[in-house]
């Protein structure tokens, strides 16, 4: 989902934006960030996490 977010920065002709970012989209926000911060301006997290793989288990079990 980066590269895609990279790919409208570029198709706009945007350098930098500033980037906010939602639940799963504060994980993508924080990629993005991490991956090419010279394009990040600023950053807004919003109900978002640190790790995406953390935020869901990974088994149905009711165990």
């Amino acid at each position: 989902m980066v590269d895609e977010a990279l790919a409208v920065l570029d198709a706009l002709g945007w350098d930098a934006a500033h980037v906010a970012g939602h639940s799963l989209g504060g994980v993508v926000a924080q990629a993005l960030a991490l991956r090419a911060p010279e394009r990040v301006r600023s950053l807004a997290l919003l109900c978002a996490f640190a790790q995406g793989w953390t935020a869901l288990p990974t088994s149905l079990s009711t165990a």
